[in-house]
């Protein structure tokens, strides 16, 4: 755990910005999709658009202009990129005294977790662009967000997706239901709880990769 982890799990002030993690790429170098941590006005604005894009298109509200912006102090957002163009984004936020979106609809099952002493982080505002290999950008996304939470100590990781992602989300990475189908509010549509904790999903991505290029590695499926 970082230095920074300690700070936050203890209680104590801290201030998460980009550059705690500006040196974190991951590349898939096969594949030629690349990963890094948003430190720009112009990283944020790609990320909030994209995630407009593709939820508009599915006739949802976009969590970035509905809910929290990409960028806030206690979450980090990541993107994907392939030859300079953005292809995919997720947001990891971090419990806080503000807590997290996930609250809204699942307090009772988030503060569960919380109550056994489990440190907990949502991914959010999820986004790739239509037309890529949402696989291969959704292995780079979630190697790095794993990457990232490793570092900041958390041990459970909470994600709301549509019900017919669910499916995805139990078999390649392992997530169980951590409660029913319910209305997100933010976006409007029906969405479920899954939840992972860090050791089994480090287990289903092969172990973080250090913030250096690497090579292809395929998720693990059941």
């Amino acid at each position: 755990m970082s230095e920074l982890g300690e700070r936050w799990r203890s209680g104590k002030p801290f201030i998460l910005t980009p550059a705690s993690f500006k040196r974190c790429v991951l590349e898939d170098v096969h594949l030629n999709v690349r990963a890094t941590i948003a430190d720009r006005p112009a990283d944020f604005e790609a990320a909030r658009l994209l995630v407009a894009q593709r939820y508009t298109a599915r006739g949802y509200r976009s969590m970035c202009d509905a809910g929290r912006p990409c960028q806030e102090t206690h979450a980090v957002t990541i993107l994907a990129a392939r030859d300079s163009r953005t292809v995919g984004t997720m947001t990891l936020r971090f419990d806080s005294s503000e807590g997290l979106n996930v609250d809204e609809a699942y307090r009772t099952e988030v503060n569960a977790v919380r109550a056994g002493g489990g440190v907990v982080c949502e991914l959010t505002c999820l986004a790739v662009a239509q037309g890529t290999d949402s696989h291969a950008v959704l292995a780079v996304l979630f190697r790095m967000a794993f990457y990232v939470a490793d570092k900041m100590g958390v041990t459970d990781v909470f994600i709301e997706v549509n019900p017919r992602h669910e499916r995805f989300y139990r078999r390649v990475l392992g997530f169980a239901v951590a409660a029913e189908q319910r209305l997100c509010p933010r976006v409007q549509a029906p969405a479920v709880l899954l939840h992972q904790d860090m050791v089994a999903l480090g287990k289903r991505l092969g172990g973080f990769p250090p913030p250096t290029e690497y090579g292809t590695r395929a998720l693990a499926a059941t």
